[in-house]
């Protein structure tokens, strides 16, 4: 594994919990 991947690793954590976050507003304004 390179350092790269391991400074990487969090920002893709943080990407999903923010999709995820994203996608409940998405759901949230359409009903």
């Amino acid at each position: 594994m390179q350092k790269g991947d391991v400074k990487a690793s969090p920002f893709i954590g943080l990407k999903n919990e923010f999709n995820k976050a994203l996608l409940q507003l998405n759901d949230g304004g359409r009903n």
